[in-house]
């Protein structure tokens, strides 16, 4: 109900009712300081919590698990790009997913992914994003890429909003992958 809050959803072209289907707003204090957000629950207790200001984790830090005991799931790095999908296709709702809430999780979640039959994944478009696809493929998990459907967007949200990744931004990215030089000899001093 914050107005700072719907205008954050709305921004992210998340509906408030699909916001209050699951997630909750949170007040709470941190070194005196009063803080709100939108909190979304993971699997042990904690939540991903996320203002216009300030992106983070009420802990404990985990996994958001939805079993609908389904062949597929789908799979996603934050709560952001969940509520896109389902904003982009409601149906979505019906398969089982998972949000890893920081690629740094993926570990913990392979458990469950390994329980299905096939695994889309809706990671981001950068670095992080192909280490954790990578990852996955080394396991010899049935994984798919659905990264490549949004491949001029950063995630799912950004696609959903329509931000395209900027050209210098895809830029910075190719260069930052090439092998840098050696310097040879006329290059030292």
């Amino acid at each position: 109900t914050h107005p700072a809050l719907i205008q954050l959803l709305n921004e992210r072209k998340i509906t408030t009712n699909l916001a209050q289907k699951y997630c909750k707003e949170v007040y709470y204090s941190l070194n005196g300081k009063h803080y709100f957000a939108i909190a979304f629950p993971n699997d042990n207790g904690g939540y991903e919590t996320l203002n216009p200001y300030f992106k983070g984790c009420i802990p404990p830090k985990e996994i958001t698990t939805f079993d609908r005991k389904t062949a597929t799931v789908n799979l996603f790095e934050g709560f952001m790009d969940y509520l896109s999908l389902l904003t982009l296709q409601a149906k979505q709702a019906d398969i089982s997913a998972v949000v890893l809430n920081s690629v740094n999780n993926l570990d913990k979640a392979i458990p469950f992914l390994s329980k299905h039959t096939k695994i889309n994944a809706f990671l981001d478009n950068d670095e992080a994003g192909k280490q954790a696809l990578e990852k996955l493929q080394k396991l010899n998990l049935p994984v798919a890429d659905i990264s490549k459907r949004y491949a001029d967007f950063k995630d799912v949200n950004d696609y959903l909003c329509g931000k395209k990744l900027l050209l210098f931004q895809k830029k910075q990215t190719i260069e930052t992958e090439k092998p840098m030089p050696k310097i040879g000899k006329r290059f030292r001093r």
